[in-house]
């Protein structure tokens, strides 16, 4: 009952976490994702000029969603995202997720 979208480039890892089907919208970025509030969740691992294998979570943004019968793309620019205990350093994602059929 929910959906994931993942993408790799090289090493670093984005995953965003949605509650359930998506719908074509714009979704918070937030850390409990919910379809009915419109609320995504995002992880990025091995971000670029940072420590390998610290893991950052999305604090604050939005995520454009576009789908259709046959593909669904998350696009998104300017998510601030931090460690899980830390507030700083930060860093911002940019970028585009998708999967078709």
């Amino acid at each position: 009952n929910s959906l994931t979208l993942v993408g790799n480039s090289g090493d670093i890892n984005v995953t965003l976490n949605f509650g359930g089907i998506v719908t074509s919208g714009t979704y918070n970025i937030g850390s409990s994702p919910s379809i009915a509030s419109k609320i995504c969740a995002m992880t990025i691992v091995n971000a670029p000029n940072q420590p390998s294998g610290v893991v950052w979570y999305g604090k604050s943004g939005m995520v454009v969603v576009n789908t259709n019968s046959t593909s669904i793309n998350a696009t998104f620019s300017g998510i601030v995202c931090t460690q899980q205990n830390f507030g700083f350093p930060v860093v911002t994602a940019n970028g585009v997720l998708g999967c078709s059929q």
